[in-house]
């Protein structure tokens, strides 16, 4: 099949679109063929890296519009998603796709994550009502809000699991009052992350918490040592805890908490980091005590607030083999680069 190359000349912006800060680095980077075909229908956009040295923040100079990203997450891992997907990249299978929303081990290791800083600071019969935003069916809205009205906006439409109501129209949003605003795993796929914060923001009372969770990606770090070309897939943002410290650098906002924690490597082989942020929209009034907050909770590590062995569950469902994950490794096979992120392998022309 030929294909068309088209640059994007209006996508290339002069300043970091996390901070505005103008220096930035440039590095050679493409869009992985699956994103080619359902995002682009075929046109090779090229593309680059860019990386803020104020921020931490990576990015591709290219932002898809909303037409594209409507192509890519339309039907988000349904039977044509994955269907069209495994077949530029062989081993994400139906079973795959489904555990990478639905294992169990997947469950316990993302509710572990968030729990392990929210329990510190928020009390969860204080949550009279969630919203997952961009939660896919809610299935990680986490079972100890018992008590909470749980609700979720996703643009994919899917149904959603027991318990839990759909919001489909944003300005619905707006009507609601929201005690605790989820938003894991979704600001790394925006064209613009740093709008999405903002009406996050704006969804907020007094008193209200956000939190924030986001894949540590450090791999194309390493393609940038070897020179090679960064693929970028379905996460055109990699964020790092100084991107978000600038991102609520208001005093409408208190950071509790914005740290890196690990997925537990818990078989010996690489797993994946995070970045969680908890974040509390309060009166400047307020710091001094939710200063000490953060002071008593600092000791508290993620197995003694969740009250059970974390490690211990995973390893036992990993024995199962239910989800594997393999972090970064690039390899010349005949006359293909054979790349593999995060258990997906992908073939690239070299």
């Amino acid at each position: 099949m030929q294909v068309k190359y088209i640059f994007k000349m209006e996508n290339l912006m002069s300043g970091c679109i996390m901070c505005g800060n103008e220096d930035l680095e440039r590095f050679p980077a493409e869009f992985v063929p699956f994103l080619q075909e359902r995002m682009f229908q075929n046109k090779k956009v090229e593309t680059f890296l860019c990386h803020c040295p104020t921020c931490g923040f990576y990015y591709s100079s290219v932002r898809p519009s909303d037409e594209e990203m409507s192509r890519l997450y339309n039907g988000y891992r349904g039977e044509a998603y994955q269907k069209q997907r495994q077949k530029f990249e062989s081993n994400y299978t139906e079973a795959f796709n489904h555990a990478l929303g639905f294992s169990e081990e997947n469950e316990i290791l993302r509710n572990s994550i968030m729990l392990g800083c929210v329990k510190k600071y928020i009390s969860p019969s204080c949550i009279k009502t969630i919203l997952d935003y961009g939660g896919d069916s809610g299935q990680y809205i986490p079972r100890i809000f018992k008590k909470a009205e749980k609700f979720v906006y996703d643009v994919s439409g899917v149904k959603t699991v027991r318990g839990v109501k759909s919001v489909s129209d944003e300005r619905v949003l707006k009507n609601c009052s929201w005690d605790l605003i989820m938003c894991c795993h979704v600001l790394e796929h925006v064209s613009y992350p740093l709008d999405l914060i903002e009406k996050l923001k704006s969804l907020m009372h007094h008193g209200s918490f956000l939190y924030i969770e986001l894949p540590y990606e450090d791999y194309m770090e390493d393609f940038i040592k070897q020179g090679l070309p960064v693929p970028i897939h379905e996460h055109i943002n990699a964020f790092r805890k100084e991107t978000l410290e600038q991102a609520f650098g208001s005093d409408e906002f208190f950071i509790l908490e914005n740290e890196y924690v690990s997925g537990f490597d818990t078989d010996g082989s690489a797993c994946s980091k995070y970045l969680r942020c908890l974040v509390k929209k309060a009166d400047p009034t307020e710091f001094p005590e939710l200063e000490k907050m953060k002071s008593a909770c600092k000791n508290l590590s993620d197995t003694a607030v969740l009250g059970y062995n974390v490690v211990d569950k995973i390893t036992a469902l990993r024995k199962r083999q239910t989800l594997k994950e393999k972090i970064f490794s690039v390899k010349k096979v005949k006359k293909h680069r054979v790349i593999e992120i995060l258990g997906i392998k992908m073939k690239f022309n070299v």
